[in-house]
């Protein structure tokens, strides 16, 4: 009798062990939401009037220079300034070049998460591959990190160069 009592009493603890979730990879997925979350946030909190309009400067301003400038004489402060003024051009492809799979990322990797927690809560995946699919979802979050941050410097060099120059660059082009 004593048999039957262990044995019961160990499949019920196997069972229990087995169905339970685990605490710490969804104690880890809540801690990548709240990256992403941070991340989100970041991503939403960018000024895109200050950004339009410092293009549509740099537009106008080109559009003279390219017009009625001519390099008859070596003005290198001007020249200097335009080159830190390009920037904003470099600055506008990069930021367009990632904005729409940027976002697409952050949408993906929210719900990829989110999903992955329901898994982790109905015990759908475990062991191995649960560690497997956090550790994948820990390598996208910080992809995300790196492409976030990697956009973020270029709005913040395109608009340092906005702030720098380009009240000097459109105070010139009046002048010519």
């Amino acid at each position: 009798m004593t048999k039957l009592i262990t044995l019961l009493f160990s499949i019920i603890l196997l069972l229990n062990s087995c169905s339970s979730p685990d605490q710490k990879a969804i104690a880890n997925v809540n801690e990548l939401q709240e990256k992403v979350a941070v991340l989100k946030k970041k991503y939403n909190g960018i000024d895109v009037l200050a950004i339009k309009v410092a293009q549509k400067e740099y537009n106008e301003s080109m559009g003279l220079i390219k017009k009625y400038y001519f390099k008859d004489t070596i003005d290198t402060d001007f020249m200097n300034a335009l080159d830190i003024y390009r920037a904003i051009k470099t600055g506008s492809k990069a930021i367009g070049a990632s904005k729409k799979p940027l976002e697409e990322n952050l949408t993906l990797v929210e719900n990829q998460l989110k999903d992955l927690k329901d898994d982790l809560t109905n015990v759908s995946i475990q062991g191995e591959e649960a560690a497997e699919a956090l550790q994948t979802e820990t390598q996208n979050v910080n992809r995300l990190d790196s492409a976030l941050t990697i956009y973020l410097q270029h709005i913040d060099y395109m608009m340092f160069a906005h702030d720098s120059v380009a009240a000097y660059i459109k105070n010139k082009t009046r002048t010519f």
